[in-house]
């Protein structure tokens, strides 16, 4: 498990992470480290610390039900959910990481189609239990935008084989400027976020009491591990 989760690091990066992650263990009072220690010590030094935030209890309940609904739709498409928090790192009031469940060096137009509808999950998660999404979701369609443009752009998983990044040069501005610059290219890559928000909130209506019921471990909780993600969602999936 550490393997793949260190898949690419250099042995100063591995020795950096593992130093984090025994402080995490002596501060908890234990000798031995566990998965979950790494998985934190990686949040520290990729994300940064965790804080706890003085929601208001509707803000609360919002940020709870938009994480779990990112948690939800990454486990139901495959991937390895680390860790659902709700907790303040860096600029972000929560967050859910999660990877491939096998190394992989290759992404699939389809695969970045799930990981635009992961995106999607938290604004979804919201509209549906609230009615509206909030401010959070900005990173969220930020990210869906800039996938949908590689997809447009870059990988001919649109109408055009066509790659707009032979078109960037030195001052000529990046990949996601071209394609929403280019209106047949912006079109396609709106088409498909709004496919991908349309699939997430189809599936968090199929499993709404497995979103209710994970949204309300983060209110509890702050935090959920992996093997915490997966349990309840299997629980909740086969009630």
């Amino acid at each position: 498990q550490v393997a793949d989760l260190t898949a690419g690091y250099s042995p100063v990066r591995i020795e950096r992470l593992m130093d984090e992650a025994l402080i995490i263990a002596v501060r908890d009072g234990r000798r031995a480290l566990t998965y979950d220690d790494v998985i934190q010590a990686q949040l520290i030094t990729e994300v940064g610390l965790a804080h706890e935030v003085g929601y208001h209890p509707d803000e609360r309940r919002r940020v709870a039900t938009h994480e779990a609904g990112h948690a939800l739709i990454a486990t139901l498409l495959g991937r390895e959910v680390r860790v659902a928090s709700i907790l303040r790192r860096g600029a972000s009031l929560g967050l859910v990481a999660h990877d491939d469940a096998e190394e992989r060096h290759l992404k699939t137009p389809s695969e970045l189609k799930d990981l635009i509808v992961i995106a999607m999950a938290g604004r979804a998660a919201e509209i549906q239990e609230f009615g509206e999404a909030s401010s959070g979701i900005a990173s969220d369609l930020a990210a869906a935008t800039t996938m949908a443009a590689q997809l447009v752009g870059l990988l001919g998983a649109a109408d055009s084989l066509l790659s707009l990044e032979a078109a960037i040069m030195p001052g000529a501005g990046n990949l996601v400027a071209k394609v929403l610059s280019h209106d047949p290219s912006r079109e396609q890559a709106d088409a498909m976020v709004k496919a991908a928000a349309d699939r997430a909130a189809c599936m968090l209506i199929e499993h709404r009491l497995t979103l209710i019921t994970l949204a309300q471990a983060l209110c509890d909780r702050d935090e959920l591990s992996s093997e915490e993600v997966h349990n309840l969602v299997d629980a909740a999936t086969v009630s």
